[in-house]
């Protein structure tokens, strides 16, 4: 585990990181996204897998909870320099699992 000290640093170490033959995963919170896109577009065209962790800070404080979740779902789903496809794993809260 390596502690970077900013998104972009983050993202960073990732890709360097898989192309060393490690698997690389990090994570950020919503506005971390933003400056995540270069290097995610990065990734995609050099083909490395990279598992970004999107934890979604909604709640009463920020007043918007619902449509800024949204909001994430759709940036990552164009995030990167257009043409490319991520995968995109949402969990559903109050699901039961039987």
């Amino acid at each position: 585990m390596i502690q970077a000290e900013d998104e972009l640093a983050a993202i960073a170490h990732g890709n360097r990181g898989w192309l060393a033959g490690l698997r690389a995963m990090t994570s950020t919170s919503g506005p971390g996204l933003s400056l995540m896109t270069e290097y995610a577009g990065l990734a995609y065209y050099a083909e490395v897998p990279i598992v970004v962790w999107d934890v979604q800070r909604v709640g009463p404080s920020t007043g918007l909870p619902t449509r800024t979740a949204q909001g994430d779902l759709s940036f990552v789903g164009f995030m990167g320099h257009g043409d490319t496809q991520q995968i995109i794993i949402a969990a559903r809260v109050g699901q039961r699992v039987l």
